[in-house]
Parts: C-alpha cells; sequence; structure tokens
C-alpha cells in the first residue's frame, strides 16, 4: 500500500514539473508563435554567379523565420540598378514551379506599403530599414524565382539595393 501511495505521488509530481507556470507565457500571439531572427549571409539565398555578376564577396543581413516554416530575409548592399534587374531575372527557378519571372518588373510602393500592413512586429522591427525606404528616393521591383520573391528597392541616387528574399513554398 505504502509503495503504491508512493508510486502515485511520484507521477503526481512528475506531471504537476511539467506544466509551464501560467505566469510565464508562452510566446504566443493571436494563437500563432513569434518569429525568430537570425543573421544570414546573401551567399545563403544566391548562387556563387550572382554574387561574382553583383561584384559582391559577402553581405550579411537578417532573416525572420516563423514556425510554419515560412521566412524572410532582408540585406542592403551597392550595386548598379541594371546589373541586379538583370542578375536577379536570371537566377534560376524550380522546372516544377507553376508561376516565375524571367524579368524583374516594378511594383508600387503603395502595394508594398500594403504589404507592410500585414507583417509580424519581429518582421517589422528586423526589416524596418527595408520598408522606410518606400518613403526615399526608390524604385521598387519585383521578380518570383519560386519558390522564392525577391523584392528590390533600388535607389535612384546612391545606387544602394535594398533586397528582399520570401519564401514562398511550392508555386
Amino acid at each position: 500500500m505504502k509503495t503504491c501511495l508512493l508510486f502515485q505521488g511520484f507521477l503526481l509530481f512528475c506531471f504537476l514539473a511539467c506544466q509551464k507556470p501560467a505566469n510565464l507565457g508562452d510566446g504566443v500571439a493571436a494563437g500563432e508563435r513569434l518569429p525568430i531572427a537570425l543573421a544570414v549571409s546573401l551567399r545563403d539565398s544566391l548562387p556563387q554567379k550572382a554574387m561574382t555578376a553583383l561584384g559582391l564577396s559577402d553581405v550579411t543581413g537578417v532573416k525572420v523565420q516563423y514556425i510554419d516554416g515560412h521566412a524572410v530575409s532582408y540585406f542592403a548592399y551597392p550595386a548598379a540598378t541594371d546589373v541586379t534587374l538583370n542578375t536577379i531575372a536570371t537566377l534560376p527557378f524550380s522546372k516544377n514551379s507553376k508561376l516565375a519571372d524571367t524579368l524583374c518588373r516594378p511594383v508600387a510602393t503603395a502595394t508594398l506599403r500594403r504589404e507592410y500592413a500585414g507583417l509580424s512586429p519581429t518582421e517589422l522591427q528586423y526589416g524596418d530599414f527595408f520598408w522606410r525606404a518606400l518613403s526615399q528616393n526608390v524604385e521598387a521591383y519585383e521578380c518570383i524565382k519560386a519558390p522564392w520573391r525577391h523584392t528590390l528597392l533600388v535607389s535612384k541616387t546612391s545606387g544602394q539595393v535594398l533586397h528582399r528574399i520570401e519564401f514562398l513554398s511550392m508555386l
């Protein structure tokens, strides 16, 4: 009898010890887990041939990774507009993709501002430099290379390129 009570007490202790205290929170906002931000290299997203064409050896940026697999990376680097657009346009894409661009197409900054409104607080924080540039003297372009969407903000005055790479999933 004593052994049975000790065993039941031990099981109860284990069950209670595994319960998370309510005051710690669980990182859940609006039913979804908050994303995390990580440092990332542009070399992880672009092939070496593209890096060479852009005249870049290494560019670091930030990646916002969501629990569902969605990810967005942000980069800033100096590059000529025509070289950048041609390089991104010629990137490879999956032969099974249902949607892919062969050219970078202009996109209205108003469209990007609407997209901005739906971003997570974490992405807003770490991608702030990209989204703030919409109010500056930039041209916006988009190019889908499934499973990636490249959004480029090219400065009309400084030669600076702001590059957002979003994982769309297989289209």
